[in-house]
């Protein structure tokens, strides 16, 4: 065997491993970023675009929450916050990236709507998602958390 041939078999060997650490990294990266849990950063973006949220931005955001993020005060407050606002702003994407087979979290989420930490026009909020066409186990899970937080501020929501 000459030289050369023993060089591009080297050669193809470097490359190969090249391209399978390359694959591994990026993979790595996308779980990641996936996984970034109580993400500041994510809740600025959100609060940035509020007027202009794109898919993946609203995914993002969802990534997020956490049972973690429960003692990160300023996290929790601010994502409940945002979590609102989105749902009162972009409808119908919320639902739509809530609905996606990559969030997994969504009784986190939930459980986080449970609590609101201000006061909100939950009426608004009932007949915007009352309105949405999504999942109906979703689109009930809102609504009767929604029903029961006006219960508890005796307040009666319009069916």
């Amino acid at each position: 065997m000459d030289t050369n041939t023993s060089e591009i078999k080297t050669m193809r060997k470097i490359i190969k491993i090249s391209i399978i650490l390359l694959t591994f990294m990026n993979v790595s990266n996308v779980a990641f970023a996936k996984s970034e849990k109580c993400n500041i950063d994510k809740l600025l973006v959100i609060h940035d675009n509020i007027d202009s949220l794109s898919f993946q931005m609203v995914e993002d955001f969802l990534y997020t929450f956490d049972e973690a993020c429960k003692n990160n005060v300023e996290y929790s407050q601010w994502s409940n916050e945002l979590l609102y606002k989105v749902i009162d702003k972009r409808t119908k994407l919320y639902f739509k990236v809530l609905q996606s087979e990559n969030i997994t979290n969504d009784s986190c989420i939930l459980k986080s709507f449970r609590a609101p930490l201000l006061d909100y026009n939950y009426q608004k909020l009932y007949d915007k998602i009352k309105g949405i066409k999504t999942s109906e186990s979703a689109r009930n899970s809102y609504l009767n958390a929604l029903s029961e937080i006006a219960k508890e501020e005796s307040f009666e929501l319009v069916r």
